[in-house]
């Protein structure tokens, strides 16, 4: 029988747990972390999930979130979480509070209330949960959040001290650098939006609007939907500007995507941080983002990307349009260059080094 050190067992507690066909990029990280402390450390990692597929590989044992408890935790050396869902040792907190989300997915004060009335119960629901992770939060020892936006809401809704918060960007899978030539015949934007409105797919269809009625031609733009979307097509059609949509599915293997366009939109109105830029990016692809998203902060405007305030998006779109090939190629290699660092063991090696202070 293997002889187990106790000294590295260590709990993992997640709202969802799973190792392929990822539902988000928070999702993703957490398997990539695991993985990591798995293949370079002798760490024994047991998982308790709300929501998981019991045929995992990675933990070397998973169990039902309702059977940790305080007194389950004294048997491990560490407690680590996500989402504040524990009072743990380290959490990695890579989602708004729902003040935040309101604020910014409701800006106008009549929508807020008109949410409120309307969806009263969920309102309710979600409230109760963001006190739930206040109280969490205020249990835990340290915190990671991906982005300087994530931590001010931390600080503003959830009354953390911001010397209990430290900012760690999320890892991506390295990519070696390929070619980064513009598409010819027709420059190809790209938008993952699974979440429609959240993502600003609804700016974006204004932006091309406004590039049509000033004439260009020469672009495209391809959606990615979680599924058809009817009332979403028949904007297209109203606005007259179907011929520059292509609307697919969620893609098996994203890197046939990021091979097909030549720049990644993402206009969010929510983005705690964005993981598909930084993929995008990995694969040489410039980005314009909106200035929310948290992934805003490793983006030099006009350097390895743009940054949009999502009203002159079309502004950023026919910027990057009417490039020149040397210029865009320059913008490629950096955005490269600014993301090659950024790899699961650099993460993991902070992660620790936080750990251990």
């Amino acid at each position: 029988m293997q002889n187990i050190n106790l000294e590295n067992k260590i709990a993992f507690i997640t709202s969802l747990y799973q190792e392929d066909c990822f539902t988000s990029g928070g999702v993703k990280l957490n398997y990539l972390l695991l993985k990591h402390f798995k293949e370079k450390d002798d760490f024994i990692f047991d998982v308790y999930a709300k929501y998981y597929d019991k045929h995992v590989s990675l933990p070397d044992k998973i169990y039902p979130y309702e059977m940790f408890n305080e007194t389950v935790a004294q048997k491990y050396k560490l407690v680590l979480s996500e989402k504040g869902i524990f009072g743990s040792d380290v959490t990695y907190l890579h989602d708004h509070s729902n003040k935040f989300r309101y604020k910014f997915m409701y800006k106008k004060w009549y929508y807020n209330i008109i949410y409120k009335i309307i969806s009263r119960k969920k309102y309710i629901e979600r409230k109760k949960i963001d006190e739930s992770i206040k109280k969490h939060l205020k249990n835990t020892k340290k915190i990671i959040v991906s982005s300087n936006v994530l931590k001010d809401d931390c600080i503003r809704n959830y009354k953390i001290e911001a010397s209990k918060i430290y900012i760690i960007p999320p890892p991506v899978d390295y990519q070696p650098i390929k070619k980064f030539i513009k598409n010819k015949k027709s420059f190809i934007f790209g938008l993952s939006a699974i979440g429609f409105e959240r993502k600003g797919g609804y700016f974006l269809l204004k932006a091309v609007t406004k590039l049509k009625k000033q004439k260009y031609s020469n672009f495209k733009v391809k959606i990615i939907l979680k599924k058809e979307n009817l009332y979403i097509k028949f904007l297209t059609m109203y606005y007259g500007i179907s011929k520059y949509i292509e609307f697919i599915p969620i893609q098996k293997d994203m890197s046939h995507f990021y091979n097909s366009i030549d720049c990644l939109l993402m206009p969010s109105i929510l983005e705690p941080f964005g993981m598909v830029a930084l993929e995008a990016m990995m694969n040489t692809k410039p980005v314009i983002v909106s200035k929310i998203a948290g992934v805003s902060d490793i983006i030099k405007d006009g350097v390895n990307g743009l940054i949009t305030n999502n009203k002159n998006l079309d502004k950023k779109m026919q910027q990057m349009i009417d490039m020149a090939n040397n210029d865009y190629q320059k913008m490629s290699i950096n955005a490269y260059n600014s993301v090659v660092h950024l790899t699961c063991e650099n993460f993991a090696k902070k992660y620790l080094e936080i750990l251990s202070q």
